[in-house]
C-alpha cells in the first residue's frame, strides 16, 4: 500500500469557537482510546456555513460535484466535503449498497489519495485503511440532526484529527 499522497494538517491555533477536543470515535474498529483533535465541537455550526453537518440523499446530487467517474460496474455511494479535503465513496461492483472505494482530494491541490477496501465490515462503516493511516467518515446515525459528520484521520504517530463536514451526500 502507497502512503498518502496529501498531508495531512492539523488544525491552526487558536481553536476555533466552540471546538473542543473529543476523544475515541465508536466508528472505527480500533478499541484503543485515542484522543482526537476536532475542528469542531459535535453540536457547533460550522462557521463557513452557518449550519451543522448538511445532509442529503446520493440520489440528489450534481454529478459535477463528484471528485471523478466510479469505476465500472459501481455508483456514488457518498460525497462529502470538509474544510481541506473533498471525499467520494464508490460502491462495490454490482451493489450499490456496499461501500468498497475512496477517493480523497486536498482542496489546496496538494494530491489524490484513492483506496480500495478489501475489508467488507469496515468498508460498511466507512472506514477505509491506506497503510497505517486510516480514514473514516463518522456519521452518528443517532443523532444525525443534531450533530455534525466528520472526516476522521488516525495516523501512524497515533495522533488523530477530524474535520467537520459541510455536507454529506449518502
Amino acid at each position: 500500500m502507497q502512503p498518502p499522497k496529501y498531508q495531512i494538517n492539523p488544525p491552526v491555533k487558536p481553536r476555533l469557537p466552540g471546538a473542543e477536543p473529543r476523544t475515541g470515535s465508536p466508528n472505527t474498529t480500533d478499541t484503543t482510546d485515542k484522543s482526537i483533535d476536532r475542528d469542531y465541537d459535535f453540536s457547533t455550526p460550522i462557521a463557513s456555513t452557518g449550519k451543522l453537518t448538511v445532509r442529503e440523499r446520493i440520489r440528489t446530487v450534481d454529478t459535477d460535484k463528484l471528485i471523478a467517474s466510479c469505476p465500472t460496474d459501481t455508483a456514488p455511494y457518498a460525497l462529502a466535503e470538509s474544510t481541506h479535503y473533498r471525499v467520494q465513496i464508490c460502491s462495490g461492483e454490482y451493489d450499490p449498497q456496499l461501500p468498497k472505494y475512496y477517493i480523497g482530494q486536498a482542496k489546496d491541490g496538494s494530491g489524490e489519495l484513492r483506496i480500495t477496501s478489501a475489508d467488507l465490515d469496515e468498508a460498511r462503516q466507512l472506514v477505509f485503511k491506506n497503510g497505517d493511516y486510516t480514514y473514516t467518515l463518522y456519521r452518528d446515525s443517532a443523532r444525525p440532526e443534531q450533530n455534525n459528520a466528520y472526516l476522521e484521520i488516525y495516523m501512524p504517530n497515533g495522533k488523530s484529527y477530524a474535520e467537520a463536514l459541510f455536507y454529506l451526500y449518502e
